[in-house]
């Protein structure tokens, strides 16, 4: 991910999210950055400004992927930050 420009302010244009049950929520930067932080704490990790970067990354990819789209699966959102 670090050959990929990182954003500081990255701007989200109203995502929905479809969860696997399929209710549509809206989408949350944060939970992104709350779940890489804990992984990454889970192996000794401690930067969540790192955490928070790697979001960055993950909120530019859906917005060049899934822009003008009604929603986007939470399984996809996954496979980006996978």
């Amino acid at each position: 991910m670090s050959a990929q420009k990182i954003e500081k302010k990255v701007p989200v244009k109203a995502f929905l999210v479809k969860k696997r049950d399929g209710t549509l929520v809206p989408f949350k930067k944060e939970s992104i950055v709350r779940g890489i932080f804990k992984a990454a704490d889970s192996v000794g990790g401690k930067n969540k400004k790192r955490a928070e970067e790697i979001a960055d990354v993950v909120v530019n990819i859906l917005k060049e992927k899934y822009q003008g789209k009604e929603y986007v699966r939470s399984s996809d959102i996954a496979e980006i930050v996978a």
